[in-house]
């Protein structure tokens, strides 16, 4: 039996180059902003092992020596600093990836082989014609007239553009129109062609991009890049996307393929649109599902950017685990379309599959896929699973980077949603991880039913019901070690948390308790967490802020010499601080979810050092309770009654 109250909400909705939009627009969109800062000499040295030298970029445009732009997506900003804490977060030794926890460099197979035998002569690359090429000028074109119709049906090319590593060239393409709108002395477009790749230009093909026009509307609607298979040695590979929403806009690549730490930015992932990732089975010619299939995202309040983000992991038809991420709050704009706050990861029960009226398959070069989770039926058919073991992550502090060793050094929000950190108590899944700092942790082991949320007045968050651990490690100043240690407790075994532990790390603890937590059962779903998590927001830090103000003083009246705490004067200052980044610290300013976690730490931290100096009892237990209810109103009205305190508060 659910312990919920019943609470009345009302719900309130808070290709780039496919498309050839040009950079301006790009940058609009966060796509493209280039990147000049100190640290990116070591990021690129350490992910493709260049010399510093070799890495550095040489102008404002971020051009370096191997002729390639360093770009990434809206959070870095011109001549931003990179402190020590964030360089530390630089993973050595990293090669190019297909995905995060990509298992390392393709292995060797016979890949033309495997090619042929889904593109036929299509990947066949006439000696003659690769000569000719080679022997032209940089980017001549050269047009293919099969039928002697005037209309070419091939363009070749050696592709001079900058993005493409230097490892891969000469990069010699062979353009088939297959969209019938190839002209001559016209430059191939990317809707409805198949782009035919070879690295170093050495007569064997390396990938092949194909751009559909399903609807003939001159317009991106799918795209797959084939290439060797990194998840799945010894086999062709494709990788599959689709814009569901409309909106045109799918990969960005290097080489023709998809690496992460350069493309994932530019690409899109976002609005409405998924991928699949596919392996070739030979012995059968059939497309398999596998890794990654599918990875969906959807835009719930239609303004062009994904508000949910659901990643499953497939392996021969059966769901090994779930990563199912919310933007709560709903702060994802256009410029800015990353911003998720919570995810639920779970690992499946055993032999976990999918009915096949739930399912869909594809013709890729008329081999037919085995089938994988539909699109629009992806959320229903997770909503009344029951998993085997589950993690609620909440990005406490608004701050959802790459965070396994360090603050990133990139800075991005994950486009992924948000990525569990590996525990003792829980495996992590996918990568890279979000950090074990400032992000709240809550676990369940043997789920007796679906995954469900409540809210909680007590502490103003939503919870996992029945968790056990639940916990956050807080390092507010990030410095990369913690300074405070929470751990929430349903001490009466009914689901609910009722039972605070706060662990200062210096010696100094504090327990507190809700009698009566009062819960509201939150559906997993968007609108449902949405919908309370916009209210606190918009409504809580104000009121902590003004707590906390009243806490300082009454502090002060016992204690003059009482120091500023340390966590309000980081806020106080506009998070200035040598281990934050200035880009950093006017995020963390523009989020009212950051702001609120900091203040609420601020709560804890000088509520504990008013214990220390007072000790009245019929006063703690008044403030208690209104603890218990979350009600800062009430425990700032007793504050100031019982310390006299009156003056103006500070503006929030």
């Amino acid at each position: 039996m659910w312990p919920w109250n019943d609470v009345p909400v009302t719900r309130t909705l808070g290709d780039a180059v496919e498309r050839e939009v040009p950079l301006k627009e790009l940058t609009r969109r966060g796509f493209g902003k280039t990147l000049t800062a100190v640290g990116v000499t070591t990021v690129l040295s350490r992910i493709r092992g260049l010399s510093a030298s070799e890495a550095l970029p040489q102008t404002s445009a971020g051009v370096g020596n191997r002729g390639r732009q360093v770009t990434t997506g809206p959070m870095w900003q011109e001549g931003a600093d990179v402190p020590q804490p964030y360089l530390q977060a630089e993973r050595a030794g990293m090669g190019p990836t297909l995905f995060a926890g990509d298992p390392g460099p393709l292995q060797q197979f016979d890949l033309q082989r495997a090619l042929e035998k889904v593109f036929g002569d299509a990947v066949r690359l006439d000696p003659g014609m690769r000569a000719k090429v080679l022997a032209g000028k940089p980017d001549e074109r050269f047009y293919v007239d099969k039928d002697g119709d005037g209309k070419p049906e091939e363009v070749w090319f050696v592709d001079t553009d900058s993005r493409h590593p230097t490892q891969y060239r000469p990069l010699l393409l062979k353009v088939i129109d297959e969209g019938g709108n190839l002209q001559m002395g016209r430059e191939p477009d990317r809707r409805g062609n198949l782009y035919v790749v070879d690295w170093n230009a050495d007569g064997k093909v390396d990938a092949v991009v194909e751009y559909k026009d399903l609807r003939g509307d001159r317009n991106l609607h799918e795209m797959t890049m084939y290439f060797g298979a990194r998840y799945k040695p010894g086999h062709l590979s494709a990788l599959w996307s689709r814009d569901v929403g409309g909106d045109h806009l799918l990969w960005y690549d290097e080489g023709y393929i998809y690496e992460q730490q350069y493309t994932q930015y530019r690409t899109n992932f976002g609005g409405d649109e998924e991928f699949c990732m596919f392996y070739l089975d030979e012995s059968k010619m059939e497309w398999v599902p596998y890794f990654e299939a599918p990875f969906a995202f959807y835009d719930r309040d239609r303004d062009g950017v994904s508000e949910e983000a659901i990643r499953l992991q497939v392996e021969d038809g059966v769901i090994q685990t779930v990563r199912h991420s919310f933007d709560a709050a709903n702060r994802g704009t256009l410029e800015d379309p990353r911003s998720y706050d919570v995810s639920l990861s779970a690992f499946a029960v055993p032999d976990l599959r999918f009915p096949e009226n739930y399912s869909e398959s594809l013709l890729l070069r008329g081999i037919p896929s085995r089938s994988f989770l539909k699109y629009d039926l992806v959320p229903h058919f997770l909503a009344p699973v029951v998993w085997e073991k589950m993690e609620l992550t909440w990005n406490e502090n608004g701050h959802n980077v790459d965070a396994q060793r360090g603050y990133s050094a990139d800075r991005q929000e994950r486009w992924e949603g948000v990525i569990n950190q590996g525990s003792p108590a829980f495996p992590g899944v996918g990568a890279p991880g979000c950090g074990p700092f400032n992000k709240r942790y809550e676990v369940v082991g043997h789920p007796a039913e679906p995954a469900s949320l409540y809210y909680l007045p007590a502490d103003h968050r939503l919870h996992l019901y029945h968790s056990g651990p639940a916990w956050m490690e807080i390092d507010a100043d990030m410095d990369y070690a913690a300074e405070m240690r929470y751990d929430m407790v349903d001490a009466d075994g009914d689901g609910i948390i009722d039972t605070w532990k706060i662990d200062l790390k210096d010696g100094r603890t504090d327990t507190w308790r809700c009698q009566n937590p009062k819960a509201a059962k939150v559906g997993w779903n968007w609108y449902d967490v949405n919908a309370y998590w916009g209210p606190v927001l918009r409504e809580v830090p104000a009121k902590l802020f003004a707590l906390d103000h009243r806490l300082e003083e009454a502090i002060r009246s016992l204690d003059r010499a009482a120091a500023e705490d340390p966590v309000f004067r980081l806020v106080r200052s506009n998070f200035q601080s040598p281990n934050i980044p200035s880009d950093v610290a006017r995020k963390f300013m523009a989020n009212d979810a950051t702001l609120r976690f900091y203040l609420d730490i601020i709560k804890d931290w000088l509520i504990i050092a008013l214990k220390q100096r007072y000790d009245r009892p019929r006063f703690w237990e008044a403030f208690n309770e209104g603890r218990s209810q979350g009600d800062y109103d009430l425990m700032r009205g007793l504050l100031e009654r019982e310390f006299h305190l009156g003056g103006s508060l500070e503006s929030y």
